[in-house]
């Protein structure tokens, strides 16, 4: 989950010694195999973000070094940041959708929502979700 990401990030931050790489074993037990599975997960995630550099794997562990932006990235709410503005701009889209509807002719309102019905259905759905 977000949270548990955002927990991750936080023991890898507060752990560090800056200048040197760190052990996700310091942080994860090696012989919780699920846990260290996430762990990777979450690792080359933010190594694809560009915040994790100088990875690299062994048998038994993995060695990256961090730069700031991940300090940046935990500071302005980490994952959980990025769901609350997920939430919000599929609100936002949902809030459109339903406006659009009341503004529009009917039959222009069908054709439209023929080209965006992926798009409505699925904030539809997770709106429905976030709001009960």
């Amino acid at each position: 989950t977000s949270k548990e990401k955002d927990e991750l990030i936080d023991r890898i931050l507060a752990g560090r010694i800056p200048g040197r790489p760190c052990s996700l074993s310091s942080f994860v037990p090696v012989d919780d195999r699920v846990r260290m599975g996430d762990a990777i997960e979450v690792i080359l995630e933010l190594r694809q973000r560009g915040w994790v550099e100088k990875y690299q794997r062994t048998s038994e562990d993995l060695r990256f070094s961090i730069n700031s932006g991940l300090e940046t990235f935990a500071k302005r709410g980490g994952f959980e940041a990025e769901d609350v503005v997920f939430q919000a701009e599929l609100h936002k889209v949902y809030l459109e959708i339903t406006k659009l509807k009341a503004e529009m002719n009917p039959g222009l309102y069908n054709k439209i929502m023929k080209i965006l019905e992926p798009l409505a259905q699925f904030a539809g759905i997770a709106i429905d979700a976030f709001i009960k």
